[in-house]
């Protein structure tokens, strides 16, 4: 949950890559489309987990805030042949996240 909150810090940092520059935000390109469409998506898992474990008890949430705050006013700096190294290995865990949601969802129609 807490990586998913900072998830827009993550994708502005691709989007800052040669062959990506989605400089305004508003990029026609189809990976700054996607990006984009993953990050919002990935903000609405954040935001159900978020619920979840607040109404349930079962963490304390203060410190989660806490946490969540201190990682993304904390900002990141990335090198970018390590950025680049890593893009198969984000959209491969990318995948076995979904993989897991669906099936601890009970779906059996699985969407990539």
């Amino acid at each position: 949950m807490i990586t998913e909150e900072a998830l827009p810090t993550y994708q502005t940092m691709l989007n800052t890559l040669d062959g990506v520059r989605d400089e305004t935000g508003a990029s026609l390109t189809s990976w700054a489309i996607w990006t984009r469409a993953w990050t919002a998506e990935e903000n609405r898992h954040g935001d159900l987990l978020n619920k979840y474990l607040y109404l349930s008890g079962r963490v304390d949430m203060k410190q989660i805030e806490k946490t969540i705050q201190y990682l993304i006013g904390s900002g990141m700096v990335c090198d970018y042949m390590y950025c680049l190294f890593l893009i198969p290995f984000v959209f491969t865990i990318s995948l076995f996240h979904r993989y897991l949601s669906s099936y601890m969802s009970g779906k059996t129609l699985l969407c990539w």
